[in-house]
């Protein structure tokens, strides 16, 4: 007790909370607020006697003491709880990707259709020495590109669904969020519902984490599809309409009368509404609680709603349900509006040009479609490129031609040696090499050790002519 006795909040914190805020800034707003409060709640990151950080539950109770206002503190290690927590969103994330896979398989085999088709014709004509006239040339090549990026954007919404990440707070715009999840909605979905989504016509704008919020959007559109389809007894007819919207109130007294969990700020208010079978009265209490639910065994786990509402506490937002049986239900999301929001305003991004370069660069790449397309861009650009099929390869390379090569374009999963790995040992061989990571996914766990190892930069796949040049220029002009 003598090690907590007399410490303000801030001498057992870590400098920063995880939403940013520095904590003794923080722990004073916090204090305020207790005392204009019987009872306060919240969540607090604190450290240990030997230094180690861990999430703590806390509760001030505003107290007279000697005469005197006092706060009673009550700490509650929460760290196991929390570990609960990540392992039910881990598997609500692995169920919500089972449930979109059949979607998405017959989307990528209608993209892969796209591509394999022009580049059969095209293949076709060269064969039978056919002309191909420009303008005919460029559209089947449009075609593949066009193909191609839907096909990488499927693939990047499925790891992002997938990943297990820490919570990210960053400002975001709603409206991109659920731009997101249509994208995947719009390939996964059964073909009978409708869907209908209202923008707020300006930036929607969150502090929160983008994947999280997506991942909320997405588990309730997931389960108003099925309330549409799968639910609906068999001799009714699947479909419906899927509608969502953003709307912006002004917190006021008969507003947070009505609801309890409101502070007197302005909300954003994301409605998530579908016409499928509704939610019965007795059921909505329960709603939220893991692991029950109101389809059938085997059809879900229980763990999608329990998830977005911790996930939403987490944000400091609420949520308020109607439903009725056989007319729908709707799900009203409110998180804080974020102001400033001009001071988030991105840069216009610039046209990109392809810069050129010259130089030896060694690409190491377990894929021979893969260097061979590197080797294409990078002679195009002016570059010499030498292969290694694996790190152990690609040292010796290196080792021999090190005063040659000037970068190292390295996969990140390759055999015999990892990405990680061979980067290791290059930088023991040359302290300063300059390595261009490449991998298909930058959220990776293995990928971001990688970074924060020091690597020069990164370049995702599928990347393009324009991409992989100008990070390769960037590491050769810093």
């Amino acid at each position: 007790k003598e090690q907590v006795l007399y410490k303000n909040p801030s001498d057992l914190s870590p400098e920063f909370q995880p939403d940013g805020a520095k904590s003794d800034k923080k722990a004073k707003e916090m204090i305020n607020k207790a005392y204009e409060k019987e009872v306060y709640r919240f969540e607090w990151n604190h450290v240990r006697a030997n230094g180690d950080v861990f999430p703590a539950a806390i509760e001030l109770t505003s107290i007279e003491y000697e005469g005197k206002a006092r706060l009673h503190v009550l700490w509650r290690d929460i760290s196991e709880q929390k570990r609960t927590e990540q392992q039910l969103l881990q598997s609500q994330r692995m169920e919500t990707v089972g449930t979109l896979a059949g979607g998405l398989a017959h989307d990528f085999n209608n993209i892969l259709s796209g591509i394999l088709g022009t580049a059969s014709l095209i293949k076709n004509k060269i064969k039978l020495n056919k002309k191909i006239k420009e303008e005919k040339l460029i559209e089947y090549i449009n075609t593949i590109e066009k193909s191609g990026n839907r096909a990488a954007d499927l693939v990047q919404q499925l790891l992002t669904v997938s990943s297990k990440q820490e919570l990210s707070l960053n400002p975001i715009d709603l409206n991109v969020a659920i731009i997101h999840i249509l994208k995947v909605a719009q390939n996964s979905f059964d073909k009978s519902i409708d869907l209908q989504p209202v923008y707020y016509p300006e930036k929607a704008i969150v502090k929160a984490d983008l994947t999280q919020i997506e991942q909320v959007i997405l588990n309730l559109c997931v389960n108003a599809a099925h309330s549409m389809t799968i639910m609906r007894a068999k001799n009714e007819k699947w479909g419906g309409a899927l509608d969502i919207q953003i709307d912006k109130v002004y917190s006021d007294h008969h507003f947070i009368k009505n609801h309890p969990e409101a502070k007197n700020i302005d909300y954003w208010i994301l409605s998530i509404r579908d016409t499928g079978i509704g939610i019965r009265k007795e059921q909505l209490a329960k709603i939220f609680t893991p692991f029950f639910t109101t389809k059938d065994k085997g059809k879900g786990t229980g763990l999608g709603l329990s998830m977005v509402y911790n996930i939403i506490n987490q944000h400091n937002g609420f949520i308020d349900i109607y439903s009725e049986e056989g007319i729908g239900t709707t799900f009203d999301i409110y998180l804080p509006v974020l102001k400033d929001e001009e001071f988030y305003e991105q840069k216009p991004v610039s046209e990109e040009k392809i810069p050129k370069g010259e130089g030896l660069i060694l690409i190491i790449d377990d894929e021979d479609i893969l260097r061979e397309t590197a080797k294409i861009i990078l002679n195009e650009c002016g570059y010499e490129t030498i292969f290694a099929t694996n790190g152990i390869e690609g040292l010796e390379i290196f080792k021999e031609q090190i005063e040659d090569i000037k970068i190292v374009l390295l996969d990140m999963v390759m055999p015999k040696m990892s990405g990680k790995e061979t980067y290791i040992e290059l930088k023991k061989i040359k302290k300063d090499v300059k390595v261009l990571l490449v991998s298909g996914f930058k959220q990776d766990e293995r990928v971001q050790s990688v970074l924060k190892l020091g690597i020069n930069g990164f370049v995702q796949k599928p990347y393009t002519m324009e991409k992989l040049a100008s990070a390769i220029n960037t590491i050769i002009v810093n």
